[in-house]
């Protein structure tokens, strides 16, 4: 049974599901709930926290760079209506929905709508890139300049920790890179030995490269979220310069490397899942918090050997929230069609 198009996370996506992508856009969601679901016990855990590192560059920069596929460098006036349809209603909603577990679980409601709730920042980047798109593919060089965007926005000059602007400037590349590669997946796609030994060899190499730089140095989970200003004073702000470029050189090598491996023929569930990936993203961090009010999640204490359990889980819950019965249930608010909300073009006339 063909699964329903869900709608992938740019309003451009395409209507005819390619099983490659959303192989790898499973991958990728699958990644985004195991990092909320242990995110608690990375100071307590060294599991959880290598976990973490080892896996950041097939997470968000896979995510992100898979956004950028489905975007097109045309004014989002084209694309207003599917704009808003499937990422600007959707962060209202899941918004609110956030605010009442707040309430819930003892909190106060506050709305601050510079500052996105939990999970759902990737939201405000997914508008920011799509609307900024159309102007920078206008500059020569544009992945040049969006990723010096990124490096420079680390400057405590620019930096502001209660907004989150700095960490969406800072992953804009990779939607660039995803935008950048649309033209060329055919190639991306024509695997061979060779190639998918060097991409293989790639992956385990940063696996290795990461391991050493977390034991035995002082980079971590500050550098790889970019979402810390830098350290005072004229070297450690060129380092720190210098690793953030080095970091997002990274992830991109890492997404473009674990798209080339993932599977191209549709997989039972697994491509199914994956068509809906944007539906786990936006439910999966809601539904963390309930599981954790109620005791279902442990919130502290956790032994090491639970981490494993915890991941465990996290592929359970993306094929469940990904399952056709969940999709079609929460439609109303993945993609509300909110036709009282536009009006036709006869009545703009």
């Amino acid at each position: 049974m063909a699964s329903r198009p869900d709608p992938a996370a740019t309003p451009a996506a395409s209507a005819a599901r390619d099983p490659w992508i959303d192989n790898g856009r499973l991958l990728a969601a699958i990644l985004v709930v195991s990092i909320h679901m242990v995110e608690l016990h990375l100071a307590r855990s060294g599991v959880a926290e290598w976990f973490w590192v080892v896996t950041w560059g097939i997470r968000l920069p896979l995510f992100g760079m898979l956004a950028g596929v489905f975007s097109r460098d045309q004014p989002v006036n084209r694309d207003f209506r599917a704009l808003v349809r499937s990422v600007l209603l959707p962060l209202v909603i899941m918004t609110m929905i956030h605010l009442l577990l707040d309430k819930w679980v003892g909190h106060k409601m506050i709305l601050r709508p510079e500052v996105p709730v939990y999970t759902l920042w990737f939201l405000y980047g997914l508008i920011f890139w799509r609307v900024a798109l159309p102007y920078v593919a206008r500059l020569r060089r544009p992945l040049m300049w969006v990723t010096i965007a990124a490096v420079l926005v680390g400057l405590p000059e620019f930096f502001e920790a209660d907004w989150a602007l700095a960490p969406i400037i800072a992953h804009f590349p990779f939607f660039v890179v995803g935008w950048k590669l649309r033209p060329h997946l055919a190639r991306l796609r024509q695997r061979t030995r060779r190639s998918a030994a060097l991409a293989v060899g790639v992956i385990a190499l940063s696996v290795v490269a990461l391991t050493l730089l977390l034991r035995l140095t002082p980079f971590g989970l500050g550098e790889l979220t970019m979402n810390l200003e830098y350290a005072p004073g004229t070297l450690p702000t060129l380092h720190s310069m210098g690793t953030r470029l080095a970091v997002i050189a990274t992830g991109i090598v890492l997404a473009v490397a674990m798209l080339h491996i993932t599977p191209r023929r549709r997989l039972p569930l697994i491509s199914t899942a994956g068509s809906n990936g944007f539906t786990i993203y936006l439910l999966h961090g809601a539904l963390i918090r309930i599981g954790r009010h109620l005791g279902l999640l442990p919130t502290e204490n956790i032994a090491e050997w639970q981490v494993p359990v915890l991941l465990a889980l996290s592929v359970l819950m993306a094929f469940v929230l990904g399952s056709i019965p969940v999709a079609r249930l929460v439609r109303p608010l993945i993609k509300p069609r909110a036709r009282w909300l536009f009006a036709d073009e006869k009545d703009r006339a």
